[in-house]
C-alpha cells in the first residue's frame, strides 16, 4: 500500500513534481531515472480518521477504506516537494481574540462588583 523507494547512495538529487514523480540524479548522468510515484490516498469520509498522534491518523469504519489515487485526478490534491504545510491559524486574529476576551472577562467582572455592592447598599438600606 505505501510506495517504496530506493534511491542509491550516489544519489546527487531527488526531485519530486506535482503530479507525484520521483526522479534521482546521478553522477555521470545527465538523464534523471524514475523511480515512480507517490500516491496520494482519500478517504469517503475523512472525519472519521482517527488521530495516533505524531500527525498520523488511521482509518476507522466511519472512514471507509482508503483509496489510492493518483496526484491531481479526483481532486487528490497534488505533491510539493520542499513545501512546509502551515496552520490554518492566523497569529493576529487569535492575538485580537484573546485580548478581545480578557476585555470582555475584566468588564463583566466589574459589573459584577458594581452589582454586589448595589445589593450590599440595598440590604443596609433595608436593614
Amino acid at each position: 500500500m505505501y510506495p517504496g523507494f530506493n534511491i542509491p547512495l550516489d544519489t546527487t538529487n531527488v526531485n519530486v513534481d506535482k503530479l507525484g514523480k520521483v526522479e534521482i540524479f546521478q553522477p555521470g548522468s545527465i538523464d534523471a531515472v524514475e523511480l515512480g510515484n507517490i500516491p496520494i490516498f482519500t478517504f469517503i469520509n475523512p472525519a472519521g480518521l482517527r488521530a495516533m498522534g505524531g500527525d498520523l491518523y488511521t482509518s476507522t469504519r466511519a472512514s471507509g477504506e482508503a483509496m489510492e489515487n493518483i496526484a491531481g485526478d479526483n481532486n487528490a490534491g497534488e505533491v510539493m516537494q520542499g513545501a512546509l504545510e502551515f496552520s490554518n491559524v492566523n497569529i493576529m486574529t487569535e492575538m485580537t481574540d484573546l485580548i478581545r476576551a480578557q476585555r470582555a472577562y475584566e468588564m463583566n467582572s466589574k459589573v459584577m462588583q458594581v452589582a454586589d455592592q448595589m445589593m450590599q447598599t440595598v440590604n443596609g438600606i433595608v436593614r
